[in-house]
């Protein structure tokens, strides 16, 4: 082993070292960026939520918790997503039913 590749595998190890004790210390509060990117391209929630989200679901180094996770909190998004459109549509809805009644408008 040349000086190089045992540098590499202190990197590597320290590397591995840090993000263990920031799990364990941070547990839930650390979100990868990557995951946040891919959920929001179809999101309707601001980014701070997905973040929030991302860090109770997929706050691990496991990929199958992390897949998990991730479709944990897109249906969480389809669902908020759907009651803010069914709000939007009852709110037009009351407007609609004021304009053809001769209802107080706002």
């Amino acid at each position: 082993m040349d000086m190089e590749e045992l540098q590499n595998d202190v990197q590597q190890s320290t590397r591995e070292t840090i993000k263990q004790k920031l799990r364990k210390c941070f547990d839930g509060k650390i979100v990868r960026k990557d995951l946040t990117k891919k959920i929001k391209e179809g999101a309707n929630v601001p980014v701070y939520v997905l973040e929030f989200l991302l860090g109770q679901y997929c706050s691990s180094d496991d990929p199958e918790v992390i897949a998990e996770g991730v479709q944990t909190v897109k249906r969480i998004n389809v669902m908020a997503t759907r009651e803010l459109f069914r709000l939007i549509i009852r709110k037009a809805n009351r407007s609609v039913v004021r304009d053809t009644y001769g209802m107080a408008r706002k």
